[in-house]
């Protein structure tokens, strides 16, 4: 089977199709290719090697500019674009794959059309419902909700990354319905021990997030706190419409750190080095009610207690195993937690043992490969 998968962005890094692709790599029969979206200023098409811990993926980059976080207004055009070049390509090149893994909406419309004509077979992957995203009128947004439920309908299979989703999904009838978490490997997380060092005081507290740098994460209602707690370092890293502003911030206060974008065992070795993660999510928006964040699960893997909005996914778990803190999304609530977690830092080693036993027997990678590796074997 030749596989070849979709997605909006340029894989640089982008964390679970990484994981995916690797994944995929074990299947000695089957050929994989990836085809994305480079966002980041060069134009053109760029056929290069994504090197993984399996082997080496082709993967063809779009070169078509937008902001990262600027939303559906800014990169109506360069969407457009994209999903054109991307349709042709799929109707150009058919007979160079036998399964579209499409990862959400945005690549599983241009290739809709291209299976059916050439009856091809389409997993379905999504990352994040669209409808529940995407900002615009109610009409608009139920137009993405039937389309998208109408290729969810269509696929051979559908992913989704927890059980919650089933929920935003209920309008659909999959033929076949898979729980992919997303969660790290045990592989990656034992990687994480060399590589990038943490900068700042060693005897300070550090509280790290690194990720997209957008307003819906909260991330400068959690800097506003650094003021307030000069015993505690924030070290942040990642891309997207708040970078600059975030790299001003670390240049003016001495307890702020910016590392830029990171390579993810890069990401890893930085959480690893400091002791309180964040995964905040917007509760305004509909989609985050239902969030299933990387850093939660690295957060797991690492067996660092974790802050977390209420209504966010998974702040459920974080309160009943008492791994955390949740709180509510205002600065606030952010300082409230920041300050509570730190005088609970004698509960922090048994916290991580809780961590890590949920993490290995609830969610680890390695649970996950073995469901998409049986998921594609049924496609056969």
């Amino acid at each position: 089977m030749n596989i070849v998968m979709l997605r909006t962005n340029g894989c640089q890094p982008d964390p679970r199709v990484e994981k995916e692709a690797n994944s995929l790599l074990l299947l000695p029969e089957d050929k994989l290719k990836i085809v994305c979206w480079d966002r980041d200023g060069r134009k053109g098409s760029f056929l290069e090697e994504l090197k993984l811990a399996n082997g080496s993926v082709p993967i063809l980059r779009f070169g078509i500019p937008a902001s990262w976080g600027g939303g559906m207004k800014a990169n109506f055009f360069p969407m457009l674009k994209f999903e054109w070049k991307l349709f042709w390509w799929l109707l150009g090149h058919h007979k160079e794959y036998d399964t579209v893994h499409a990862c959400d909406l945005l690549t599983g419309l241009p290739a809709w059309l291209p299976c059916k004509l050439f009856g091809k077979k389409m997993v379905y992957d999504i990352f994040d419902y669209y409808a529940a995203t995407a900002h615009g009128p109610d009409w608009l947004l139920n137009i993405f909700s039937k389309l998208e439920n109408g290729i969810i309908n269509g696929a051979a299979a559908t992913i989704i990354c927890s059980e919650q989703r089933k929920e935003q999904i209920a309008g659909a009838r999959p033929k076949k319905l898979e729980v992919l978490h997303n969660a790290p490997s045990r592989s990656q997380i034992g990687g994480s021990d060399t590589g990038i060092s943490v900068q700042g005081d060693p005897g300070k507290m550090k509280i790290v997030y690194v990720g997209n740098l957008v307003e819906d994460r909260f991330i400068l209602k959690a800097l506003a706190c650094a003021e307030k707690m000069p015993e505690v370092e924030f070290h942040i890293g990642g891309f997207g419409t708040l970078e600059e502003q975030i790299r001003s911030l670390a240049q003016t206060r001495e307890n702020i750190f910016f590392y830029g974008k990171l390579a993810y065992s890069d990401v890893l070795a930085l959480e690893r080095q400091c002791h309180i993660m964040l995964a905040l999510y917007d509760p305004a928006v509909p989609n985050h009610a239902y969030a299933a964040p990387n850093k939660f699960y690295e957060a797991l893997a690492l067996g660092k207690p974790l802050v977390m909005f209420r209504n966010t996914g998974m702040d459920g778990i974080v309160e009943r195993h008492g791994i955390g803190a949740v709180c509510e999304a205002t600065e606030e609530g952010l300082y409230e937690a920041f300050t509570r977690l730190l005088q609970r830092q004698g509960e922090w080693e048994t916290m991580a043992q809780t961590m890590r036993s949920l993490f290995e027997t609830d969610y680890c990678w390695e649970i996950m490969e073995q469901r998409l590796l049986a998921l594609y074997r049924e496609l056969k």
